[in-house]
């Protein structure tokens, strides 16, 4: 791995956060099996990450690299080879902290000056200058509250875009602060069509990355695959260096397309002149995966070092790498089984590659055995369409559904509902004579009274025929004229449902 092209590529707390991603990555894997390659990779990670600290008077983060458990002791083999290099050392930090304080005090006298003077611009500046001045610190929570402050005094709507796309983004990213990644990036999304500022697709490449990160952190891995193509076609070799270069960019999206996307946007990919233009190795995967149905040569070019490695030490892929695999496995298996009808399970794994098969599994595992650990649930969650496993013969067949099959099963399903809207009807006329049996009704003349025949099954009738009847024939309920009780006939209540009552 080219560590020298990485820092160039990187700028500020992205590369010193990637560069002690990578040492810590290798130091942890060279300590059980003490690898000559790694240990190396992990001190020239390091000597770098040192370089740019000291560069850039990064006091807090060298100390905390200093007292870390995995870190610290190879820091102390770098730095203390000779007691004269360790008294530079302290002699440094005893500097470099001497001249961040007087940079922080000059920089808060500008911003009292500012304020004293009551000059809204030149308070948003000292506050934006204070804010990049604690990310070269790695004091990100003082920077993120210096952003604050820097957006209250902004004056116009390109300036607020400006601090979240150049400072306050990349700051939540660096944090991981995701939730915040999201909010921000909302709000980019609906500010960048009001603003013309004639970088509107460099704006739109920024807004997918970080899109893609936080979609990615959420493990919703297709929606990050659509944001991180979009960022690849942009076409216009734009870089955001203080969060993902170009290189990564390019990265993401072959890989994350590979893994979760359909084979359409597979051959769009591999065909647009600038989207893999930087990682011609995922471009020729993309054809032989998608094209050419080569699983084996396309998994051979992925297990090569400038795959597979790289995802493994990078910052945001890494902890997503074993699941980028098993997808990636899972695709190969369902593209395979697509055109077939029957297949043995001994020609899937020569054609598949008993290294995909086995991946994630103990190496001296038998490729069939686990390729039907892999195939069981498949064919169980449905993804293996119309498919089974023939244990006896060793083979995955497909299932032959005939006509005469199809047209019982809508049959049965057109009796299942029948029998259910009768059963219902039923119920429906069970209660309506159970009403009608303790002479339960709405209706009469008057609005809004409920009326209870304790005489004769005429319901009111013949009361209303002998001039309005007696006390004793019908007892009537009066009810408030705010109520809501139905003003209807006895004939139309008789016709109705009585559930619909109420």
């Amino acid at each position: 791995m080219d560590l020298e092209a990485l820092a160039n590529r990187y700028q500020g707390e992205a590369c010193l956060q990637r560069l002690l991603f990578i040492a810590e990555q290798a130091a942890s894997a060279a300590a059980p099996s003490a690898t000559t390659s790694t240990d190396a990779l992990a001190s020239q990670a390091l000597s770098l990450a040192i370089n740019l600290m000291r560069k850039d008077g990064n006091t807090r983060k060298y100390q905390t690299v200093a007292s870390s458990e995995t870190l610290g002791p190879l820091l102390h083999q770098l730095t203390n080879t000779t007691s004269s290099t360790n008294e530079q050392s302290n002699h440094w930090l005893t500097d470099a902290e001497t001249r961040n304080r007087q940079e922080l005090d000059l920089l808060q006298s500008r911003l009292s000056a500012a304020q004293s003077n009551l000059h809204k611009e030149a308070i948003r500046t000292a506050y934006e200058h204070l804010a990049i001045c604690y990310i070269n610190k790695s004091m990100l929570p003082e920077a993120l509250g210096a952003m604050q402050r820097s957006r209250d005094y902004g004056t116009t709507r390109l300036q607020g875009v400006n601090m979240l796309v150049d400072l306050m983004v990349p700051v939540c990213i660096y944090m991981q602060q995701w939730s915040a990644v999201s909010d921000h990036v909302f709000k980019l999304q609906h500010a960048s069509e009001e603003v013309n500022d004639g970088n509107h697709s460099a704006l739109q490449y920024k807004i997918s990355i970080a899109a893609g990160l936080g979609a990615l952190h959420a493990k919703e891995y297709v929606v990050a695959a659509s944001h991180f193509r979009a960022a690849a076609k942009s076409g216009d070799n734009a870089s955001w260096p203080m969060v993902l270069a170009a290189e990564e960019v390019a990265l993401y999206a072959g890989i994350l397309t590979l893994a979760f996307s359909e084979r359409s946007e597979m051959i769009a990919l591999s065909e647009h002149v600038d989207a893999l233009l930087l990682q011609p190795v995922l471009r020729e995967c993309l054809i032989l995966f998608a094209s050419r149905a080569n699983y084996t040569e396309c998994y051979k070019l992925l297990e090569s070092p400038s795959i597979f490695q790289t995802l493994q030490l990078d910052l945001y892929m890494a902890e997503h790498l074993r699941a980028l695999q098993s997808a990636l496995r899972q695709r190969a298996i369902l593209q395979y089984w697509t055109p077939l009808r029957r297949v043995s399970l001994s020609t899937m794994v020569h054609d598949l590659g008993a290294r995909m098969i086995t991946l994630g599994h103990d190496s001296n595992a038998d490729p069939k055995t686990t390729l039907l650990e892999l195939l069981v649930p498949l064919v169980r969650s449905g993804k293996l369409i119309d498919a089974r496993i023939n244990l006896q013969q060793q083979t995955l067949e497909r299932i032959v559904v005939s006509q005469k099959d199809k047209l019982l099963e809508e049959t049965q399903r057109k009796l299942s509902n029948v029998s259910n809207r009768v059963l219902n009807d039923s119920y429906s006329l069970m209660v309506r004579l159970a009403c009608m049996e303790h002479h339960l009704l709405v209706g009469g003349a008057g609005a809004g009274r409920l009326t209870r025949n304790k005489r004769n099954n005429n319901y009111g009738e013949g009361a209303a025929a002998g001039g309005g009847g007696n006390a004793n024939e019908a007892e009537v309920l009066e009810s408030d004229d705010d109520s809501d009780v139905m003003d209807m006939s006895s004939e139309e209540v008789m016709m109705m449902n009585p559930e619909d009552l109420y």
